[in-house]
């Protein structure tokens, strides 16, 4: 009865104690080998995995992927600088606010990637474009950056108090958000900076062989010297649970008949973390802030996707294992946005020694006091083809999911 419903986004997550007893409601009637993958890795880390590129993969359900989401072809001759890029995107939005009046917000957390965007605009914007761009930002904002406004935000760009209101209430038809998510999803640094930081304790469980062998060759994981398969038990330990060590072992198989099957270059480890985020989190990490969304439908026509462009992800294909992206250490991580911001405001110390960090979240969504009688995001599940919610709290979702999950099986 479920089976013709289409998937555009889905979010497996406990985020609340309905949401939670679901799930752990479902884990106890699943009996395929990939339901209880699929429950597992929900575990391990938020499950809401979508494949945009050729290469094979299979899903619990359904899913329908929009034409914008999907990957370019790979293109070796591809040669446009990072800088060449975002000096173009930065035009976009300045022709849309001269030719629409449009008014843009970014929300500023002052890390890397929304200072990144911010430099591109205030490089470019005369002062006449500026009267129609807003930084959205708090507290915690100037805290993560202070230099940076103190320098080129106060008393110089109108800014919104997001510690006072919610940007679902402030975008409509002639205001625009400046979504930077995609970010993360060309460097590929999440997994990787949680692989630097706990990397003996994902190596301690390992035979003395394997840790002997990849602590020697782990100065290397960035390079083109060594494929990702040398690190395969590190790989696989690393998306182990405790009571469950197979589980690294199908993430694993998973993901290399992926990337044997793709036609982009997948090689060192670095690589390896990149593509996860680069394929099958960037559909994800793109709609998550229509996902929080609680009372309103924010479309697509109200986002700004700044880093959602073919020239994006190109780049992202061919400057791997040469420095653009990550030297070795924690603070090389994105290297070219960070010389990018340099030339901007030449902060030595950002550019040396700023650490790619879990920044504030600045895009809320309402507390408890403000639903008014709508649902809460988090009891959500999915947007479906058609862009409607699936809540947890519908008895045709939770039939949906526990269909799909008992016939879904493990087929790599």
């Amino acid at each position: 009865m479920n089976q013709k419903r289409n998937i555009y986004f889905y979010n497996i997550e406990s985020a609340d104690k309905f949401s939670l007893s679901f799930w752990e409601k479902a884990r106890g009637v699943i009996n395929s080998r990939g339901g209880k993958f699929v429950l597992d890795m929900s575990r391990k880390e938020s499950y809401r995995w979508i494949n945009r590129s050729q290469g094979e993969w299979t899903d619990p359900w359904p899913i329908t992927v929009l034409e914008k989401y999907k990957m370019p072809e790979y293109d070796s001759n591809f040669r446009k600088s990072f800088t060449e890029i975002m000096d173009c995107r930065a035009q976009d939005v300045i022709k849309e606010i001269r030719d629409k009046d449009t008014t843009f917000i970014l929300s500023w957390s002052g890390g890397i990637d929304s200072t990144l965007t911010l430099v591109a605009l205030l490089k470019h914007m005369q002062t006449r474009d500026l009267k129609n761009l807003r930084v959205y930002c708090d507290t915690s904002s100037f805290i993560e950056n202070p230099y940076f406004y103190k320098n080129h935000i106060e008393n110089k760009i109108k800014t919104i108090d997001g510690s006072a209101c919610l940007l679902e209430d402030i975008i409509s038809e002639k205001v625009k958000l400046i979504s930077t998510y995609q970010t993360e999803c060309l460097t590929g640094s999440v997994a990787w900076l949680n692989l630097q930081i706990n990397f003996y304790s994902y190596l301690k469980d390992l035979s003395e062989t394997s840790r002997r062998h990849i602590s020697n060759i782990w100065k290397k994981a960035t390079t083109a010297d060594v494929h990702f398969s040398q690190f395969k038990d590190l790989i696989i330990s690393f998306y182990s649970l405790q009571d469950n060590k197979n589980l690294g072992v199908l993430w694993y198989d998973k993901m290399l008949k992926n990337i044997k099957s793709c036609n982009v270059p997948v090689h060192s480890l670095y690589d390896y973390f990149w593509w996860n985020l680069f394929n099958i989190k960037l559909i994800p990490t793109s709609v998550k802030i229509l996902f929080k969304d609680n009372t309103k439908i924010i479309n697509e026509n109200n986002i700004f996707s700044w880093y959602l462009t073919e020239d994006y992800q190109k780049w992202s294909m061919v400057n791997n294992n040469n420095g653009e992206k990550i030297d070795f250490y924690a603070n090389s991580h994105k290297i070219a946005y960070k010389k990018y911001i340099f030339e901007f405001d030449k902060n030595r110390w950002y550019l040396n020694l700023k650490h790619r960090i879990c920044s504030g979240d600045q895009v809320r969504s309402r507390d408890k006091s403000m639903w008014k009688g709508y649902l809460s995001s988090d009891s959500k599940f999915a947007i479906d083809d058609k862009f409607q919610n699936m809540y947890l709290t519908d008895k045709q979702t939770q039939d949906f999911i526990i269909e799909h999950l008992n016939s879904y099986e493990v087929d790599w």
